[in-house]
């Protein structure tokens, strides 16, 4: 499919004209949603039951050579991000 400079710039401009004029439709229903809420609120996990807070330490079980992550901390930098956390 061949395409000419002009066809191609119009087709450009168009796009990012409705790209800008939608942009602000957008946004103002992004605006009805509360800027802030709190990270410790329990909120449902997706369809389930069950109930978490939206900030939550994990497992730290991503890691390679057969180490989690927080196991590579060690002790005292483990302790001290639990702590910190808490």
């Amino acid at each position: 499919m061949k395409i000419k400079r002009r066809q191609f710039l119009a087709q450009t401009t168009l796009g990012l004209g409705a790209t800008l004029v939608g942009a602000p439709l957008f946004s103002r229903a992004e605006d009805a949603k509360p800027k802030f809420f709190d990270p410790f609120e329990p909120v449902p996990l997706g369809k389930t039951k069950l109930k978490f807070s939206r900030v939550v330490l994990g497992t730290g079980m991503k890691g390679w050579s057969r180490q989690s992550n927080q196991a590579r901390l060690g002790k005292e930098k483990l302790e001290a991000l639990i702590r910190d956390s808490f």
